[in-house]
């Protein structure tokens, strides 16, 4: 169950810093915003890997 809910906030907060970066009005080049959504998708993926491999965590 709290695997569920960590993976709809990871995915709510990649939602929001990408409407964030679609909604600026052409200031950041497309080579910067595909540079941080890789960050942002590599640290989502990051803490969901360290979630479901957290001992405490129920099956």
């Amino acid at each position: 169950m709290r695997l569920r809910r960590s993976v709809v906030v990871a995915m709510s907060l990649l939602f929001s810093v990408l409407s964030a970066l679609g909604g600026q009005s052409g200031q950041i080049a497309e080579v910067d915003k595909s540079l941080i959504r890789e960050d942002v998708v590599a640290a989502t993926q990051a803490a969901m890997r360290r979630i479901a491999s957290d001992p405490t965590q129920p099956e």
